[in-house]
């Protein structure tokens, strides 16, 4: 719906992109990471454009603060200049999504079914899925840059991730984190309660191993690709496992029942 200046509430993914990076890419009150974009002053049914330095992110709950009027937009204006994100340096979710058994967990086209532990590296479990009393699960993962650098880490359902990204984007339930050539790093999609869609991975592991990943939505297919610091790895277009993916002092392990369909397994280069 438009407003009384024919402007839509659409607003520009360019400016939305400068909106996140000037809020921190978080709620600029409490640093959530689940956020609605707020026109600030003036508000959007008296707005002639969509201008960045007008609007900020603030979650729906601070947003309906502002909405009751429990907040006023002077304090928001001062939010604005200093989001608590850019203080502590991180956003967060602290329950993003709900997940219970049976779980599937996609990396690219690496089907894992019902895990409790992903991937572990030189005995480091860095993605691994935790049941509690009340039948949810808890996930567990951390994700590196090729620097070392951890972009996105996750402790026991609480979503973390550094606002040192160059951009950070949650659409529904999708998390899309890009580096500073604007290449997307990591593109996760939630379907709760059974499913977990690490769509892309572009992730570099403690070890200097990579693990990349890609998933056509159309063609509903797309690879996998696994190389560790002695070329030995796997390229994959599909592969189904009730284990876990193993890396240890350059080599790596698929345990558990596994299906493997087309590719190649062993030494790559």
């Amino acid at each position: 719906m438009n407003n009384i200046y024919g402007l839509s509430r659409n607003i520009p993914s360019q400016t939305k992109q400068e909106i996140r990076r000037n809020s921190g890419f978080g709620c600029v009150f409490c640093g959530l990471f689940i956020y609605q974009y707020e026109h600030i002053d003036p508000e959007f049914k008296n707005a002639k454009n969509h201008d960045p330095k007008s609007i900020c992110l603030v979650c729906p709950n601070c947003h309906s603060k502002i909405t009751k009027g429990l907040i006023d937009k002077a304090q928001v204006k001062e939010a604005y200049n200093n989001p608590i994100s850019k203080k502590r340096g991180y956003v967060n979710e602290n329950n993003f999504t709900i997940l219970r058994r049976p779980l599937t967990v996609c990396i690219g086209n690496i089907i894992f079914n019902n895990p409790r532990l992903l991937l572990i590296v030189d005995e480091k479990n860095l993605i691994e899925i935790k049941g509690i009393s009340d039948g949810n699960l808890l996930l567990n993962a951390v994700f590196y840059d090729e620097k070392g650098k951890i972009i996105l880490e996750i402790i026991d359902n609480e979503w973390i991730t550094s606002i040192k990204n160059w951009d950070i984007e949650v659409k529904g339930k999708e998390i899309i984190i890009k580096n500073n050539s604007f290449d997307t790093i990591l593109h996760v999609t939630v379907m709760p309660p059974n499913a977990i869609l690490f769509n892309h991975i572009k992730m570099f592991l403690p070890d200097g191993s990579i693990l990349e990943s890609e998933f056509d939505k159309e063609k509903r297919c797309g690879f996998v690709k696994l190389i560790t610091i002695r070329n030995v790895g796997l390229q994959t277009n599909k592969l189904s496992t009730a284990g876990y993916i193993k890396i240890s002092k350059g080599n790596f392990l698929i345990t558990g029942p596994t299906t493997f369909s087309g590719g190649q397994i062993g030494r790559l280069f």
